[in-house]
């Protein structure tokens, strides 16, 4: 038996098996008073290898609803957000039916934003602690097994048959967060590379689609430079960690805090790699060059639209301009960028979305790392949600494929989405000519960007030529399939689809684009690129050499396209390969 077991939210996919770091936080808080156990699902399956998803979603369901059981809870906490959602419902209302005398209690960010929806919708739901819970979250659990809810900051729960919702707590300053920083050694003594490290809480930001603001409140905090670099050290000494992500919506937000901190690590030459989240405006040529001195390997960076317009209407106000410099600078200087957009917001026009494609084909163009286009969705109490509200309806063919798969829900969860639309407006969408007509574009983006490192110089001459919106409309038939797969996909695949999938795109833009409308120099372009490919997908692939008809080392390097005959040895090294140039004897 235990007391207390937090339940973290469940993604099926084995990137999410480190625990959310404040459920952590709240285990080293309880355990001084209490027994207290954290689950993450994600890395019993994938980490432990302790098989409990199955191809079934209701024997998935099953496992997990047994092993909470089998510890004997009596209070069993979930951790939500709108993504997952639902199996924190469905777990919640299987465990009070079968341990009805047990408490069931909520937190995180969708039960924070839905609170009162929550407890008035569904009696097996006891209690919800909104927001930062650190600071009460010990007088909570009192309250829930004693009684004396009303003097608790944060509490959300029934009095004689009302919802009561008591004020937040206050959130926890900058100087402070370390007292909450987790050194837990059950989830960081394994082997592994890269760690997540909370670097602050909060966004000073208000963008009108985002629900951040609403959780913490626009107040951006950061944890002081010596208590990261002291973190850093002390994984990187007893757990050779050398990779470190900072979880902060907007780490690079107080520019003064970020100097210090890359000053530090390039002055005492720390032997760490570390990624961020940033925003293009907080950014500058002189910070991006100290960024890389001090190691800094990757950033995330929201830009959501391409179309100036669009900036001012999500309250983003991004200077496209300004940040297409920014973007050149960190690809300059070797740090790799995530870039981020979203597509079909309510108000967003044809022009406003071709910006945005545009934008998208120039950051492929520059080489940028990862572009990530998502089908907007609504998020509750957001301007952009509460905008269009009444348009809203279900249909499961239109939802962003990235939060809903069909092989993950079943009646119960369905019945969940059609009967609590206030609860799951994610899974909603609402009709316009972008959503129509571009409903699967997000596709198609992901796909080039899959095999920039392999196809980039053919893909490159496509979107030059065409651009995306053309060539989306060209295969759509195809993109759509893959929609159809991915959405029937079974909760132990991943977000995305196999590479030999993707191939058959490749395989048809191949045939009708480069054999019918393009010159010799350039099949012979896609010809070269395509052995890469096939070179990258077999590491046992024996050696072997291949004619050309063009120059292809020139044509690759110089982008000079000279008619010449041309054998290139190809083998496979220690998992790299190896291209040679074979010399041709005089005749």
């Amino acid at each position: 038996m235990i007391d207390l077991l937090l339940v973290d939210s469940i993604e099926f996919q084995k990137n999410c098996s480190t625990p959310q770091l404040g459920l952590l936080s709240l285990k080293n808080l309880l355990n001084k008073k209490y027994s207290v156990e954290v689950i993450n699902f994600d890395y019993i399956n994938y980490g432990l290898e302790a098989r409990i998803y199955e191809d079934s979603i209701d024997k998935t369901l099953e496992n997990l609803e047994k092993y909470i059981l089998d510890k004997e809870p009596k209070i069993i906490g979930f951790y939500t957000i709108c993504s997952s959602f639902q199996y924190s419902l469905l777990l919640a209302e299987r465990i009070k039916n079968q341990r009805p005398l047990s408490y069931v209690i909520m937190g995180g960010p969708h039960a924070t934003v839905l609170s009162e929806e929550i407890l008035s919708d569904f009696p097996f739901v006891d209690a919800i602690c909104q927001g930062e819970s650190e600071l009460q979250i010990v007088d909570f659990i009192g309250a829930l097994l004693q009684g004396g809810f009303e003097k608790i900051p944060g509490a959300v729960y029934r009095l004689n048959g009302e919802v009561i919702k008591n004020k937040n707590s206050l959130l926890i300053p900058s100087d402070e967060l370390k007292n909450y920083t987790v050194l837990d050694d059950e989830w960081y003594n394994t082997k592994r590379d890269e760690i997540v490290i909370e670097a602050g809480r909060g966004c000073p930001f208000a963008c009108t689609f985002c629900s951040s603001s609403i959780f913490w409140g626009r107040r951006h905090r950061i944890k002081p430079v010596d208590d990261l670099i002291n973190e850093m050290k002390y994984f990187g000494e007893k757990y050779g960690i050398n990779i470190f992500s900072f979880h902060h919506d907007i780490f690079t937000a107080n520019k003064k805090h970020l100097h210090r901190f890359c000053s530090r690590i390039i002055e005492e030459e720390l032997p760490y790699n570390w990624i961020c989240s940033s925003r293009l405006d907080v950014l500058d040529f002189e910070t991006i060059e100290l960024l890389a001195k001090a190691n800094c390997e990757s950033i995330f960076i929201g830009i959501e639209s391409g179309s100036q317009s669009m900036q001012k209407k999500l309250n983003k106000n991004l200077n496209l301009q300004y940040g297409r410099q920014i973007i050149k600078c960190l690809i300059d200087n070797k740090i790799k960028i995530t870039a981020s957009f979203i597509y079909g917001f309510p108000h967003e026009t044809l022009s406003e979305f071709k910006e945005t494609v545009s934008m998208i084909e120039d950051l492929f163009i520059m080489k940028t790392y990862i572009v990530q286009y998502h089908l907007y969705f609504p998020l509750p109490k957001t301007p952009e949600t509460d905008s269009i509200r009444d348009l809203l309806y279900f249909d499961e063919s239109k939802i962003d494929t990235s939060i809903y798969r069909r092989g993950r829900i079943n009646s119960k969860i369905l019945d969940y989405i059609k009967n609590y639309p206030h609860l799951f407006l994610q899974y909603y969408t609402f009709n316009s000519e972008i959503r129509s007509r571009f409903i699967h574009i997000d596709l198609l983006v992901l796909i080039i960007f899959s095999f920039m490192d392999i196809y980039y110089h053919s893909i490159k001459i496509l979107i030059e030529t065409y651009g995306l919106i053309v060539l989306y409309e060209r295969y759509e038939r195809l993109i759509h399939k893959y929609s159809l797969d991915l959405r029937f996909k079974t909760q132990l695949d991943s977000r995305e689809l196999d590479v030999s999938s993707y191939l058959d795109l490749i395989d048809e833009i191949r045939s009708h684009e480069f054999n019918s409308h393009f010159s010799i120099f350039y099949d012979e372009l896609f010809s070269y690129e395509n052995i890469i490919c096939d070179y990258s997908l077999n590491n046992n692939k024996t050696e072997e050499i291949y004619s050309f008809d063009i120059d292809i080392v020139k044509a690759i390097s110089l982008g000079i396209y000279k008619e010449s005959q041309n054998m290139l040895k190809f083998s496979i090294n220690n998992k790299k390969i190896k291209i040679s140039k074979i010399r041709l004897k005089a005749s």
